[in-house]
């Protein structure tokens, strides 16, 4: 950040843009951190491999309101 000649805070675009990327990865970490235990339940108690792809499947549908 810098000053003007008024006194008042100018944001270069580079920390706008790197504001941006970083809440960007905080939000996909997030995801990835709440996705994890519900996929890893699921392909736990699957009994069979095959039994993973439709649970998963099922489970997104049943989170994003999906058909």
């Amino acid at each position: 950040m810098r000053t003007t000649a008024t006194g008042r805070l100018v944001r270069s675009r580079r920390s706008l843009v790197a504001a941006a990327i970083g809440a960007v990865v905080v939000v996909l970490v997030a995801l990835a951190v709440t996705a994890f235990p519900v996929i890893a339940v699921a392909a736990g108690s699957a009994e069979r491999v095959n039994d993973v792809g439709p649970l998963v499947v099922d489970l997104w549908q049943r989170v994003t309101g999906g058909s």
